[in-house]
């Protein structure tokens, strides 16, 4: 009995400090953090319709990020916060298109907040929907031009693309009757850069993307003449690079007078009450374009101070002396040609000019 009473004095001696530790824990594992972390690095602002969307890169020890803006700039901790929670993204929507706003990341943890990181700004902007005009030079080919050839037309955000490639969008364009071969077609494409490439297919075999691909590498790829119009237009196609770029407009460059609008009273709308609609809004005619008496009469107008563009549009749209407004859209050259044969080139309008210096 005593005996037994011995092994069990000695059994609790052995195994209840090992009983204490697995209850109390390991001290190793559940210190706390002592340092706050770093500040998030690679923040980036990429702008859309009334909204932005602000990146950054990961930070080792951060639990969440805490993203501080405003419209002024020189963003701090005391501006408006957005609670990111463990992301390393935020879209900020709701926004005011024309209004440029700052950003700036704070990462945190259980020590506390990381210094501000640097600062990144956007300007969201209305989307623009453009005509996209691309045509090209017939296929002389009999099978090309019959009932069941045609052009396919692919376009990509991407240079350099294989028709192949995912993201690539396709349009077909294929022969309807004769006389004449079709050699354009026109797209609707929201603000960006594309880049085209044409492939003819024949009437007589069906044929693969792979087997297209081939035959048009060989035989079948056309110059494109690309042209960017608001209004439907084609024109004569003339020879370019194989592979063209088309800037519908840049994404770093406005596509229009952020404080300006186009507007054109309707007929009969005397300039005494043309003045008041632009008073009413703050408005103010910078410039009258058109022949006095004329129809085509219309002013160009610039807003108030901080108004939006969105709103300035709606306002005018509502006015019932108004017949028509729009931003002052802003049109950029595509590119310059440094062949200075150009002017020769067969396809164009010959008239033996010479290329001006740029």
């Amino acid at each position: 009995m005593i005996r037994h009473r011995k092994l069990s004095v000695l059994y609790l001696l052995l195994v209840l400090p090992t009983l204490l530790q697995i209850s109390c824990g390991n001290g190793n594992n559940s210190q706390p953090l002592t340092q706050p972390p770093a500040a998030p690095k690679n923040l980036s602002a990429e702008a859309a319709d009334s909204q932005v969307t602000v990146s950054w890169d990961t930070v080792i020890g951060a639990d969440s990020y805490t993203v501080h803006w405003n419209t002024t700039g020189n963003v701090t901790t005391a501006d408006a916060a957005i609670d990111a929670g463990p992301n390393i993204q935020l879209i900020h929507s709701g926004l005011t298109n024309g209004t440029t706003y700052y950003y700036r990341v704070v990462a945190i943890n259980t020590a506390g907040a990381s210094p501000i990181s640097e600062e990144v700004f956007a300007t969201p902007q209305l989307q623009i929907i453009r005509t996209v005009n691309v045509t090209w030079n017939a296929n002389r080919e009999t099978a090309v031009n019959a009932t069941g050839g045609g052009y396919k037309v692919y376009y990509s955000t991407s240079s350099g693309f294989d028709i192949t490639d995912a993201g690539v969008s396709v349009v077909d364009v294929p022969f309807v009757a004769p006389p004449a071969a079709p050699t354009s077609t026109s797209l609707q494409l929201p603000t960006g850069q594309y880049y085209f490439r044409v492939v003819a297919y024949s009437a007589l075999t069906p044929r693969t993307k792979h087997v297209m691909k081939r035959e048009s590498m060989a035989r079948f790829y056309h110059h494109l003449s690309i042209l960017i119009l608001c209004t439907q237009l084609i024109i004569p196609a003339a020879v370019f690079s194989m592979e063209q770029i088309a800037k519908v407009q840049s994404g770093t460059r406005p596509s229009y007078v952020t404080d300006e609008l186009l507007v054109k009273f309707k007929p009969g709308v005397e300039k005494t009450q043309q003045t008041q609609s632009l008073s009413a809004l703050g408005s103010k005619e910078i410039q009258r374009v058109g022949k006095m008496g004329k129809k085509q009469q219309f002013s160009r107008i610039k807003l108030k101070k901080g108004q939006a563009m969105q709103q300035a549009l709606e306002a005018y749209r509502a006015d019932p002396n108004v017949e028509y407004v729009q931003p002052n859209y802003l049109y950029y050259a595509q590119a310059v040609p440094d062949d200075t044969d150009y002017s020769q080139l067969w396809g164009l309008s010959n008239l033996n000019g010479k290329i001006a210096a740029m």
